[in-house]
């Protein structure tokens, strides 16, 4: 099923969907995404299973799942985000960019501006920038608390672990999400990328099945499947 607009595919496991499907079932209990668009297609929202985010490289993948989960978590709902790729200051960086823009879009500022600390030189911009900033950040500090970043290397049972501890601690159900699926450490380094995909794969959905919750993994497409259908 191909996203409108992108080129970005969304397999609901364990069905096989392409851009002649459309999901036609989904639970009572559907997590909307807060796009109304995607939600649209998805009858509602993401049901408790595991599904599967694919598209090229450098497409932003990372950065629409990244917005949606800053929208559940702005909603009120846990999640726990394995970013396997990128350092948490990157990804709240990208929130916050994200926050200043909707603020006020004239004195918005990009991630790396927020990384760096880079303003304008006009002391005007530059005031207006550190209000918007400012803005944001009670935004951040307002999601804090229902949204958590994993960064080390992690295996599908630090994951299992992870999620077991936080509904302990918290009493809550979080959504799962997983970037990128393929750079989940593998318990044998010796097999080969697909029966490490294949096992990843199969440890998700265990770990979804297991908890009852929603786990929404990435996964990038290799260039000499572009012109093929996603399966």
């Amino acid at each position: 099923m191909i996203i409108p607009q992108t080129e970005i595919y969304l397999i609901k496991s364990p069905l096989t969907l392409s851009n002649k499907h459309q999901i036609t079932f989904l639970s009572k209990e559907a997590q909307e995404t807060y796009f109304k668009s995607l939600d649209k297609i998805l009858n509602g929202g993401f049901s408790k299973g595991l599904y599967v985010l694919g598209a090229m490289p450098a497409i932003g993948k990372t950065s629409l799942v990244l917005q949606i989960a800053s929208n559940i978590a702005e909603a009120g709902k846990d999640v726990l985000f394995f970013s396997l790729l990128q350092p948490a200051e990157e990804l709240f960086a990208k929130i916050l960019s994200r926050f200043t823009y909707e603020n006020n879009k004239d004195f918005a500022l990009n991630a790396k501006e927020i990384l760096y600390n880079k303003l304008d030189d006009n002391e005007f911009k530059k005031i207006e920038q550190k209000i918007n900033r400012e803005e944001a950040l009670k935004k951040i500090k307002n999601i804090k608390d229902k949204f958590v970043i994993f960064t080390n290397e992690i295996s599908i049972n630090d994951i299992s672990e992870q999620i077991e501890k936080h509904i302990k601690i918290t009493g809550n159900i979080p959504f799962v999400i997983i970037d990128y699926i393929q750079v989940i450490a593998p318990f044998d380094y010796e097999i080969t990328d697909k029966q490490i995909m294949d096992l990843n794969i199969m440890g998700l959905k265990n770990i979804s099945a297991h908890f009852d919750l929603t786990v929404l993994g990435i996964s990038s497409i290799n260039r000499s499947s572009y012109e093929k259908d996603i399966s």
